[in-house]
Parts: structure tokens; sequence; C-alpha cells
């Protein structure tokens, strides 16, 4: 369905090389702001344990002297205004690879439009702590990202928040003044879900959840239990559950839950990889979907429509996301938002996609919590 013919990925999970400086001009700055080579190197690769003070004196004898590292040099010089990047927490593990490449297809279509570089990296915890996130974005030319998967403690987190690169998270808030975030409403989409399947009788439920760590997986929890609060119904002791956005820990969770709690009536997992696993785990052991025991996804996968039963699930138009994601980048590096950061996080519609396993009279839609009509069309 996601065919890219004219685009090459250029996907590195090899080291960094170390930024190299002008020899001459680092100890001039180291001089002039009265501190050492190291202070002066460690100011300009961002490392946190530099003071504020100290950082604004080795900026200011940057700027006196016209000091500026390689790499940035290179950057200012290059005929591309903007290279933007796509950078991925390893989306071949755990989630399906067609979330992430909706989310290129989205990118890639808004830079190819506008005449932009567009260059794809996949990364992780272990890679981020050989380099910082400025070293990372200066030795590629980059002038602007759009990041996707990142954990809450993933070490990049933190230097976005005092980059100047402009960087725009998906499923995901990253404060700073040159940041901004795009994603639906996920705690208001899993409390829909869930509120749905409570008011069909449903009360002894399951949550499927993916990272502990993940913002995205916190919010949707949220909402999960958010929906037993409103309907007044408390959930079980055992309710939440973390399978890592992996089809078979999810299959597994769920057969061994189902042997030691026959009560569990439904199951709302926070991929549609995970509710596959699930629905095979209930069916193997005799039960049936969705009379006996319910199930919902989230992501609206190809597959989920063409399982026995029907997957109900969530659309969140990830390609959109990311053609709005990339726009976004743009007008940051462009100064084209607001300086409020708040204004600068970007919530689009989604669908919930009720079918066969959790509805007993056929397929139903609702947009953003509110049921609609079908022929409408949507905006992002």
């Amino acid at each position: 369905m996601y065919s890219f013919p004219r685009l090459t990925f250029r996907v590195l999970y090899t080291p960094l090389r170390e930024v190299a400086f002008l020899v001459v001009k680092i100890y001039e700055v180291a001089q002039v702001a009265g501190v050492s080579v190291a202070t002066v190197s460690r100011v300009f690769n961002n490392y946190p344990d530099v003071s504020e003070e100290t950082r604004l004196r080795v900026r200011a004898a940057a700027n006196q002297l016209g000091y500026v590292p390689n790499v940035a040099a290179r950057t200012l010089s290059s005929k591309s205004l903007n290279n933007v990047a796509l950078i991925l927490n390893e989306v071949t593990r755990g989630r399906e690879d067609v979330i992430g490449m909706q989310l290129i297809d989205g990118v890639y279509q808004y830079a190819t439009s506008h005449d932009i570089g567009f260059v794809l990296y996949m990364t992780n915890a272990e890679i981020q702590k050989r380099k910082t996130f400025d070293q990372f974005c200066l030795e590629r030319n980059i002038t602007g990202t759009v990041v996707q998967g990142l954990s809450t403690d993933d070490p990049f987190i933190c230097q976005i928040e005092n980059s100047e690169i402009p960087v725009v998270s998906v499923d995901l808030e990253i404060p700073g003044h040159n940041t901004g975030s795009i994603s639906i409403n996920n705690q208001e989409a899993e409390r829909v879900v869930t509120e749905r399947m409570i008011q069909q009788g449903r009360k002894h439920l399951i949550m499927i959840n993916g990272w502990a760590n993940a913002e995205v997986s916190q919010s949707r929890q949220q909402g999960f239990l958010q929906a037993f609060e409103s309907l007044g119904y408390s959930p079980l002791e055992y309710t939440i559950q973390y399978a890592d956005f992996d089809q078979q820990q999810a299959n597994t969770i769920a057969r061994r839950l189902m042997i030691e709690h026959p009560e569990i009536d439904g199951f709302i997992c926070a991929s549609d990889g995970m509710a596959i696993g699930v629905l095979k785990a209930v069916q193997a052991l005799g039960m049936r979907v969705p009379e006996q025991v319910m199930v919902a996804g989230f992501d609206n996968t190809i597959a989920s429509q063409y399982l026995t039963p029907s997957l109900s699930t969530v659309e969140q138009h990830m390609d959109r996301m990311g053609n709005r994601a990339a726009k976004m980048v743009v007008d940051l590096i462009n100064h084209r938002l607001p300086r409020d950061h708040a204004k600068r996080r970007l919530y689009t519609s989604y669908e919930y996609i009720q079918r066969r396993s959790t509805n007993f009279g056929g397929s139903s839609k609702l947009r953003n919590g509110q049921i609609f009509d079908k022929g409408e069309t949507d905006e992002t």
C-alpha cells in the first residue's frame, strides 16, 4: 500500500563521529570567556553540567570572535535551506511497520512537494548515549526534525528541550522554545473505546498496554481508567498489563489471565498487533468473540478489517499527521509559529471504528468521540 519509488532511505545505527572544532579559535574563545577549552566544547555540545552563566559567557565570546564549529559552518553554507530528518525509535520493533510507514509517507510527501531535503534515521537509547542530539543533527546538516517513538527517559528528550534545532514530536510533548508536537487526543480516544465497551455490559476489562515509559501509552492508560471513573465502576486489580507492543507477549498475557480469571469479558489493546495476539489467545481457549469476550485494538492497520471477527480499532491517520508535522518543522525553521509553546501543540482528528469484535450489529464509526455520517470529509 505504501511504496516510495523515488525515495532512498539512509538508516544509520553506526556511532557518530566526534564534532571537530576550529582549533585556534576554540582557544581564543576559552581565553576571552575565562574558561577551559573543555568547557567551551561542552557548551557547544549542550552538556547539561554547564551553568547557564558560563554558557552565556562562552556563547558571547564565540559571537564576539565569530567562532563557529565547522559542522555548523557547513550547515550555514549549504545550498539547501531546509533539510528535514525523520528520526524513529526502532520502528520495526514491536509496533506494526505500517504505522511507521504511514508517518514516513506523510513527511516524505510534504518534503518532496515543497522541494525540501528529507532523510530517515533510526535510533535507540544506546545510540543516543554516544552523541548528543545537536551533534547528531549538525554532523548531518539537519535543519529540523520530526521525531516519533521516543520514550520519556531517552537521552534525546532533555537535549531537545535546550536545542536550537527545530523539532516536532509525534505522540509526545517535549517542552522547549523551538519545539512543537502533534498527535490525536490519545487519552480521549481510549476513553471512548472503553466507555463503549462498558456501556455494552462489559465490566471485567483488561488493558494490554505498550511500553510503560512511552507518553502515548500513559495517555491511553489514563483514558482507560477515566472511563471507569466517569461511569462509576472500579477496574480490576490486575487490569493494566504491559506487552511492549508485541503480539506474542500480548497473546501470552491474555492466555494466562483468561485461565486465572475466567470472569474477564473484554480486552482494550493499545495496538492492533497486540489485539491480534489477544484475539488468537481468546479463540484458542474456545471463547467466542464478541459474545463472551470483546477485543478492541488501536491504529486501524490493514489486517484489522480482514480478521475473523473484524477488529474494532482507532484510526489516527498517521500519514496526515506526518504531513502536518513536516509543515510544522518548516514553520519553526522560518519562525512562523507562536512563541507560546501551548499554541504549538496540535491535535488531529481520530475515528473509533467499531467492527464485529465489539459489536453484535455490524459496524459503526465515531469521530473524536461523536457518531458521524460516513459520507463526511475528515478534517485534520
